[in-house]
């Protein structure tokens, strides 16, 4: 028996040998899978910390945009408040610019009278041109000024003595339809009509127009050189064509 057994003990002695080595590689085998555990709790420890940081980090971007958008809203705002205030300031500027202007002008104007005169002095001396500027500026400055029918009148008479019947014509009619109480009604509607017969003798307008002056100014000088119109032309005698002054020439 002791020498079987001893015969058998060599056999053995490898096979204890592997035993040992494969657990020893277990154990081993083990110490890493907990060391690959342990990392894998760290990662997973990492990735919920990087998910908080993340989470943090989306917040604090939509506060910062919600901070920008009512920013921007306030700026826009405020811009509107001030194009508000420039645009009432820039209107307050023209009206002050405006009223300086105006009373300037105002400050520069010489009295009516003086405006009138000094054109009808220029009519005499057969500066018509002047003259029109002059008639002109003052119904400019003094539209319904005591002046303003003759005013009307003498520029008729600058153009008509030009042969500008159209333009004079117009200033005839002016006075008028403006003045319809003047003292130069008469004359006003002698020259009218003679302007509408320059550019055609037949005018039935002109015809009515001398009518009009027979009737209700018989006894006036321009009811007489109406009646020499409104002869046939048969029955008319050489007369002037010059018609009269009007009444009152007074400047």
């Amino acid at each position: 028996m002791k020498r079987r057994f001893w015969i058998f003990l060599p056999l053995s002695i490898p096979l204890l040998n592997g035993c040992l080595a494969t657990q020893h590689d277990l154990v081993g085998l083990q110490a890493q899978m907990d060391e690959l555990n342990l990392g894998m709790q760290d990662l997973k420890r990492n990735q919920a910390d990087l998910s908080v940081q993340m989470d943090q980090l989306s917040t604090q971007i939509l506060t910062l945009t919600e901070t920008l958008r009512d920013s921007s809203d306030r700026m826009s705002r405020l811009s509107g408040r001030l194009d508000d205030l420039q645009a009432g300031l820039g209107q307050k500027i023209e009206t002050v610019g405006e009223t300086f202007k105006k009373e300037k002008a105002k400050a520069g104007i010489p009295p009516p009278s003086q405006i009138y005169h000094q054109a009808y002095l220029h009519y005499v001396k057969k500066n018509y041109d002047l003259a029109l500027q002059g008639f002109k500026n003052y119904l400019e400055s003094f539209p319904e000024g005591e002046m303003a029918d003759r005013a009307y009148f003498y520029q008729g008479e600058s153009l008509y003595t030009q042969k500008k019947w159209i333009p004079a014509g117009e200033k005839y009619s002016e006075l008028l339809t403006k003045f319809p109480k003047s003292d130069l009604l008469p004359a006003a509607r002698l020259k009218y009509a003679l302007s509408l017969r320059r550019l055609d003798p037949n005018n039935p307008e002109a015809r009515h127009m001398l009518l009009s002056i027979t009737k209700d100014f018989p006894n006036s000088p321009e009811a007489s050189s109406a009646k020499r119109y409104l002869e046939p032309p048969e029955k008319k005698q050489a007369t002037s064509t010059k018609s009269p002054a009007p009444k009152k020439t007074k400047p």
